[in-house]
């Protein structure tokens, strides 16, 4: 297992091979923050697909390993390539007979798990522009999730307070439950 850092790294180039619409495609990223403009089609959100994969096991278009290879090439695998500015290395890809995607992390093998507690991503979408118009659940939902990728053991934590507000729910309910007996 990986240590785990609070430093925070960005993607210095990103490597996609035969990865959806991409037969091949490199892009030299030199800064913190980028925007990707283009007309539909040309891959925009592909490549946030790509990178989505280091956090989210079928990326943000919920798609499986078949269905991110390049249709010019079906029997082909995919694969993608990421070296960020610390100098550290992601590899993720899937061969050409089999759907099991391949996770390596500075050349070593690993896990989607693993990658994903070792480089934790949060993505700001639209859904994220509207928390502040949503109710309190959602706002304490998305902070919550902003904690635990600082934080990995705080999801623990959190899910033993939700299982002690349940139990004491139930307390609390047969406690009301007795004196409304006891009044008859």
């Amino acid at each position: 297992m990986f240590a785990y850092n609070l430093s925070f790294s960005y993607i210095k180039s990103l490597r996609l091979n035969n990865f959806r619409n991409f037969t091949r495609c490199y892009l030299d990223i030199n800064k913190r923050i980028i925007a990707f403009c283009g007309l539909n089609g040309v891959g925009k959100t592909n490549i946030l697909d790509a990178v989505s994969r280091i956090s989210l096991v079928r990326g943000i278009k919920n798609q499986t390993n078949s269905e991110c290879v390049n249709m010019r090439y079906p029997h082909d695998g995919w694969g993608m390539g990421i070296t960020l500015d610390n100098g550290d290395t992601i590899k993720i890809g899937k061969h050409a007979h089999h759907d099991k995607t391949i996770y390596h992390y500075n050349n070593n093998p690993t896990t989607q798990a693993q990658l994903q507690q070792s480089l934790p991503i949060l993505w700001l979408t639209p859904v994220g522009e509207r928390l502040f118009s949503q109710e309190h659940k959602e706002i304490r939902n998305y902070i919550d999730d902003l904690i635990g990728l600082c934080f990995p053991q705080f999801s623990q934590l959190k899910q033993n307070y939700t299982k002690a507000l349940k139990q004491r729910m139930i307390v609390l309910q047969n406690y009301h439950f007795l004196l409304v007996v006891k009044r008859l």
